[in-house]
């Protein structure tokens, strides 16, 4: 078990994009689940629960993969390293 995830880049918030947000007024909350390849970058998300707007769960996962990156885990330490992340759109 690793104490503590360190996120060295990518945003904590990921609003909606203008698209997305122009269709969508609804306040929405999404949780993904991400999981850390040994170099810190993510190896893969999963859309735990859904914000409603499958737009907005595709941009989530798409950004975390391409824009997150935590500081090296222990790579003596077996299997996967997993954390989750909730995101809220603006009310």
């Amino acid at each position: 078990m690793i104490d503590k995830l360190h996120r060295l880049t990518g945003d904590a918030a990921i609003p909606p994009s203008a698209d997305i947000a122009a269709a969508e007024v609804r306040p929405a909350t999404a949780i993904v689940r991400l999981c850390l390849a040994p170099d810190g970058s993510v190896e893969s998300t999963r859309v735990v629960k859904s914000s409603g707007v499958a737009a907005y769960d595709d941009q989530l996962q798409r950004v975390i993969r391409s824009t997150w990156r935590f500081s090296p885990v222990d790579p003596d330490k077996p299997g996967h390293v997993c954390t989750s992340a909730t995101f809220a759109t603006p009310h």
